[in-house]
């Protein structure tokens, strides 16, 4: 199963080749059920400064132990993302 989410956030990061851009995606519950950890996707910075832009590529979401997630879909889960260097 693909679900598509379209946002844009912009956030100011030294070029230090050095630094991760860590994601941490939870769920979105509605109610009063809290939203629930679902994967970290971490993204070296000197990848998305080397490139400027990165079109639907694909980063592995990982566990809290380091270990590649497996979705419902029985597949290894991953994030598709479009990220540009300003």
């Amino acid at each position: 199963m693909t679900t598509e989410l379209n946002f844009e956030f912009v956030r100011q990061v030294e070029a230090d080749s050095n630094k991760v851009l860590q994601l941490t995606l939870k769920d979105e519950d509605k109610g009063p059920k809290p939203n629930e950890f679902m994967g970290i996707v971490e993204i070296p910075i000197s990848e998305i400064k080397a490139a400027k832009t990165i079109t639907k590529k694909a980063f592995p979401i990982m566990d809290k132990k380091g270990k590649q997630v497996i979705g419902k879909s029985k597949k290894l889960a991953t994030l598709t993302l479009d990220i540009e260097w300003k």
